[in-house]
């Protein structure tokens, strides 16, 4: 059932097309049939019948055989006697047909046309799932609906919407049946309100429960349709995304808060970064989105929440606090936290969220002879690597030659992430070779070692993770050298200096650590 203010179905000055509800409901209609085993009733008073009894009467009939409850939220609908009517006789048959809620999800969806004060929603309203159709400008903080009369852009993001909600009901649908709530026994309503038969289930499976939680952060303008193509296609994989709404906040703890909240319930968060840096809320000096990766970074060091960062592979000209903001995700660990950085195209970032979903099947790999030490160079170092790679030929451990596994750089981004994953999950000890490359490759770097244990890793390393310093000397690596000798590096970190050094001067105190 669609419960909505008639007013909010006025097509627009001059547009030839249908209300907005009478569109929203058609794309419903459509999708249902392509995703439910059968016939979907979708019912809404189409003639806006008086408020009197006989509706009153047809009104009880139909929320006696509904199974969800859409609302359409806009301030039109918040001041309708009719729509709180509706949602009172909802929840007063749901109540006698198993409850309002079927185990995470409820049977009342908010179709947000335009944002509403949340103090001014019931409790009922305020804990539904919510689906935007507007988003707010960063500069003016003023709603734009999302409208199919605004022209062929936004009538696909309607489409894609409006199946993001199918999608979400489906689901739920399937669910109520599984549990057997069906609907109370009250005749029929009228003929504009068949219900079909349950039909058979043998032969047919019910999708399963969602086996991950998601937090996307709502982007700035620019990014926002790469947000809601990764948002419909997690739903598709069975996934929750949270924030389920845009809220309008005005005021940095309440921001906080429900974020927090959110958060609290992944195990994954995606941050989209783009140019621009974004609303600055009152009482509060950095973005929006840099406070979500903030207290996404703080999330993931708590329990190990996995985290991916993504910005466009043309990102354009970056200028401002948006410029400090991408160099500081770049070079600062904290801001890093249990998260990969990647700047690549959106289908590379859709592959990678792919490989991080996937269920985690860790094997086992079988003992050597000799112990793994995993020597991690950039692809410009090959060359220069090589007098390292000879010296370990002749190097034994405990009386066994040492294994020597290396980077690969030949193939695809996704394939050759997943590549360098499982030679740090099955080394027993990491060189992180620094000649050509660049801090901020080395944090990363040391990042990536820091998760190997999130990430499947069943024991410890042998030794210390080691920072080789080799090739010209820069003020970074001087830098670093300062940092290590005055006791300010991390612990899991040991370093040498080898710009005038053979491997075999350089590494002696090192192989030592390792029962050389």
């Amino acid at each position: 059932m669609i419960s909505y203010a008639w007013r909010d179905n006025q097509p627009p000055p001059l547009s030839k097309q249908d209300g907005w509800v009478s569109t929203f409901q058609e794309g419903l209609e459509f999708w249902l049939k392509q995703l439910m085993p059968r016939a979907i009733s979708v019912w809404r008073d189409k003639n806006q019948m008086p408020g009197n009894k006989v509706f009153a009467d047809e009104l009880e009939k139909v929320a006696g055989q509904c199974a969800v409850l859409l609302t359409v939220m806009s301030e039109p609908y918040l001041s309708s006697e009719w729509c709180v009517k509706e949602l009172e006789i909802f929840l007063e048959k749901a109540e006698k047909q198993g409850g309002v809620r079927v185990e995470n999800d409820y049977r009342i969806f908010k179709i947000n046309k335009l944002p509403v004060e949340r103090a001014a929603l019931r409790e009922e309203l305020n804990i539904t799932t919510g689906f935007d159709f507007y988003e707010i400008d960063n500069e003016t903080r003023m709603p734009t609906p999302i409208d199919p009369s605004f022209g062929d852009n936004e009538k696909q993001r309607f489409i894609r919407k409006v199946y993001d909600v199918a999608i979400t009901l489906s689901k739920l649908l399937k669910q109520i049946e599984d549990k057997g709530l069906s609907p109370s026994t009250t005749k029929a309503p009228t003929a504009n309100v068949p219900v079909a038969p349950k039909p058979s289930t043998e032969g047919s499976s019910p999708l399963t429960p969602s086996s991950h939680t998601v937090y996307i952060p709502y982007t700035t303008r620019d990014l926002r349709e790469v947000r809601d193509e990764l948002v419909a296609e997690l739903i598709r994989r069975n996934c929750t995304v949270l924030p389920q709404e845009q809220g309008n906040f005005e005021e940095l703890g309440e921001f906080q808060a429900v974020v927090q909240e959110d958060l609290a319930k992944c195990d994954l968060s995606i941050h989209i970064i783009g140019s621009r840096y974004g609303i600055v809320l009152d009482g509060a000096t950095n973005s929006v989105a840099e406070l979500q990766n903030e207290w996404a970074a703080a999330e993931s060091k708590k329990r190990g929440m996995k985290r991916l960062i993504w910005m466009p592979k043309d990102l354009g000209e970056v200028t401002g606090q948006q410029a400090t903001f991408i160099e500081r995700l770049r070079t600062d660990r904290t801001a890093l936290e249990g998260a990969d950085l990647m700047q690549d195209s959106a289908e590379v970032l859709k592959q990678q969220i792919h490989e991080m979903l996937k269920p985690k099947v860790v094997e086992v790999a079988a003992e050597g002879p000799g112990m793994q030490i995993y020597l991690l160079h950039e692809e410009s170092d090959k060359d220069v690597v090589r007098e390292m790679r000879k010296f370990f030929k002749g190097v034994t451990i405990k009386g066994s030659p040492v294994r020597l596994a290396l980077p690969v750089f030949d193939g695809d981004a996704t394939t050759t992430r997943e590549l360098q994953k499982q030679q740090l999950q099955d080394s027993d000890a990491v060189i992180v070779f620094w000649s050509a490359g660049s801090q901020a490759w080395v944090e990363s770097s040391l990042n990536e070692l820091r998760k190997a244990p999130a990430a499947g890793r069943t024991k410890p390393y042998a030794t210390k993770h080691l920072v080789y310093l080799t090739g010209n000397k820069t003020s970074a690596k001087e830098d670093w050298w300062l940092d290590f000798e005055d006791g300010l590096l991390e612990p899991d970190v040991h370093t040498v200096q080898a710009m005038e050094k053979t491997p075999e001067q350089a590494l002696a105190e090192y192989l030592k650590t390792l029962g050389a």
